[in-house]
């Protein structure tokens, strides 16, 4: 049996014509490649979200469905716990709605991986210190993350 990646993986290769391979798109110098691999990636997670059943034929996202698959992939408490308070924080992000005025005939909702970044970020952030892990890239992720957020605070603070 394959996996919903897998299947993804070969129908976005087909939505997008194959035009070129995910390798070739891996050039951060190269602009339009960068593009390409961020639609790639965007359209991956709409299709993953919609077999998965947590998004609509529009790739938007149903954040109770999202957050009970998500909790239902863990077992301890604390876990469950801060992914839940986590995918409840992301639900109520705002996401870029900009792909939707793009021109190109093949548009892909970028909310999946928005919203599973998120929750990544949110899971870095707030995990119990007793459950974190201590090495040096872990503490060094979760400070970058950490004046990532502050910055953001800030900006949205003033801008208002």
């Amino acid at each position: 049996m394959r996996s919903t990646g897998s299947e993804c993986f070969e129908e976005v290769d087909a939505k997008l014509g194959n035009k070129t391979s995910w390798e070739s798109d891996m050039d951060p110098y190269n602009c339009e490649k960068v593009k390409r691999m961020k639609k790639r990636h965007y359209c991956l997670h709409e299709c993953k979200a919609k077999k998965l059943g947590v998004a609509n034929e529009e790739g938007v996202l149903d954040f109770p469905k999202v957050k009970d698959l998500l909790l239902s992939r863990v077992n301890e408490t604390w876990q469950k716990d801060t992914l839940g308070q986590a995918a409840d924080t992301c639900a109520n992000s705002k996401f870029d709605q900009t792909w939707k005025d793009g021109t190109e005939e093949h548009k892909c909702n970028p909310q999946a991986i928005q919203f599973k970044h998120c929750v990544w970020k949110q899971v870095e952030m707030k995990c119990p210190e007793e459950h974190q892990n201590t090495g040096r890239h872990c503490k060094k992720l979760r400070s970058k993350i950490s004046s990532e957020t502050s910055k953001d605070s800030t900006a949205k603070e003033t801008s208002v």
